[in-house]
């Protein structure tokens, strides 16, 4: 069942840590015939709260629970959806939302009063549903819901950047937790040297090049502006 989700900020409770907003789940049929009626998704929205996360339904890829999991979800009857947020702390996984490698989540749901089916039509209408889990697919599996857009929030990578007289951190005395000055594009420039450093070392060992800068750069990067700055610089240097 695909979804509409879009970044809403790192989670202050748990380091690296990022929460997605998400519509995990619309009153709809979806594509393996199975249909979710208004009343049952209101019945059964908050049930999909605090709920574990896996990559593409699959049982061997699974994140650890309970720090990668669902947060508050419910009902929203104005985007008729299931609806809420989802943490994720593994850097990786973030930075396939953030590059779109992931571009959708499915849910997984038990009909715990049983399906009514049509025989012509084979659409079955699920009946007291309880959500067990999410999934998060990557770009080549396909949703079960056709009918939702996939959108992340994106800003423009210059928001990384400040003009020259901004330099000076004001901010605060400790130059690691400054967020606003030229350690940021310090903090850049340590991740280009890092992702030359594991081209290099895959290259030599026979990777090709294609495989290895977008490995490599996912591997260092968190967020879709990194993977963008990184990607122009290696860029220039390996092409």
């Amino acid at each position: 069942m695909e979804a509409k989700f879009e970044y809403m900020g790192e989670d202050v409770d748990s380091p690296n840590a990022k929460i997605w907003k998400v519509e995990a789940i619309h009153v709809t049929t979806t594509r393996n015939k199975r249909k979710f009626t208004k009343q049952e998704l209101l019945e059964s929205a908050r049930s999909l709260s605090f709920r574990p996360l896996n990559i593409n339904h699959d049982i061997g890829r699974g994140l650890s629970y309970p720090e990668n999991s669902t947060r508050a979800m419910h009902f929203n009857p104005k985007n008729m959806a299931v609806e809420g947020s989802f943490r994720v702390t593994d850097p990786t996984i973030n930075a396939m939302i953030e590059t779109g490698r992931i571009n959708s989540v499915s849910i997984e749901q038990i009909p715990t009063l049983g399906e009514s089916c049509n025989v012509t039509t084979l659409v079955c209408e699920q009946h007291g549903i309880a959500f067990i889990a999410l999934a998060l697919l990557e770009k080549d599996v396909a949703p079960g819901d056709p009918g939702t857009i996939n959108k992340i929030r994106k800003e423009s990578i210059a928001s990384l950047f400040v003009e020259d007289s901004q330099r000076e951190c004001a901010e605060c005395d400790d130059e690691v937790k400054c967020t606003s000055c030229q350690h940021k594009r310090e903090h850049l420039d340590e991740l280009v040297e890092k992702v030359e450093g594991l081209i290099f070392k895959w290259t030599k060992a026979g990777a090709p090049l294609d495989k290895s800068m977008p490995a490599a750069i996912e591997h260092y990067t968190d967020t879709v502006q990194e993977a963008k700055y990184v990607h122009e610089i290696i860029s220039k240097k390996f092409i």
